[in-house]
């Protein structure tokens, strides 16, 4: 109870009930956005809060992590760390703030969005594969395994193209 007050005071919600939690989450976001967004918004160059500017921010972050590692590789940088620091500051804000517009933005997400789709599609199959791999110990058992699958994927695909509501039997 006494960490819940204290937390509660320090970010000025109220007290939060287990009912109230959609109230509770969205006042959390705000209080969130409203301490980091002026500092973002300098930083990233636009003072809309949109899906760019969490994009941006996003990228400041990735662009400040890569260009860290590059410059530690550096023979000349690897004694002043302060210098490296300072350096991947820079480029991460001046790569940022200048892109120029949110269609580039969205234009530059694009290849983010076929890997994560990617990835969603072919969770499931590595799952499946891990599963039969260490579950099914014959190989025939294995190759009926993925039989099955297929099987599965065809009545899926079937049933897509050709619901059941719409065969007159």
């Amino acid at each position: 109870m006494k960490k819940s007050l204290i937390l509660s005071l320090l970010l000025g919600l109220p007290i939060v009930s287990a009912l109230d939690f959609q109230t509770a989450s969205k006042s959390i976001v705000d209080t969130i956005q409203q301490i980091f967004a002026p500092f973002f918004e300098v930083l990233v160059g636009t003072n809309q809060f949109d899906q760019y500017f969490f994009a941006r921010v996003l990228f400041l972050i990735l662009i400040f992590s890569i260009t860290l590692i590059a410059l530690k590789q550096i023979e000349i940088f690897k004694k002043n760390k302060g210098v490296i620091f300072i350096l991947a500051v820079i480029v991460a804000i001046l790569g940022i703030k200048f892109l120029p517009t949110d269609s580039f933005v969205s234009w530059v997400l694009i290849p983010y969005g076929a890997f994560a789709t990617g990835m969603i599609v072919l969770l499931p199959l590595i799952v499946y594969f891990f599963f039969v791999h260490s579950a099914v110990p014959s190989s025939s058992g294995r190759k009926m395994a993925w039989i099955v699958l297929r099987l599965y994927f065809l009545d899926c695909g079937f049933q897509e193209l050709m619901p059941l509501e719409d065969l007159e039997i």
